[in-house]
């Protein structure tokens, strides 16, 4: 992940910006950089999925793929 895309916050995000930040949380999730994924993340984000609770906090999210989202083959 770019300086920029770590460093975006929602005082500096520009619409403009939309394309190169979801393909840097998509490019840290299929290349499973956790670290860079957890960038990405507010400590109190909540990510809603289909056939799941909702998952609150970083703490959570994460634990989700590092641990529940299975995939075996594809992107």
């Amino acid at each position: 992940m770019s300086q920029g895309e770590a460093g975006m916050n929602i005082q500096t995000f520009r619409p403009e910006d939309s394309e190169g930040l979801v393909k840097g949380l998509f490019g840290c999730i299929d290349g499973r950089d956790w670290a860079g994924l957890s960038e990405f993340l507010h400590d109190e984000a909540i990510y809603e999925r289909p056939g799941y609770e909702p998952f609150v906090g970083k703490p959570a999210i994460l634990d989700f793929y590092l641990t529940k989202r299975i995939i075996s083959l594809g992107q």
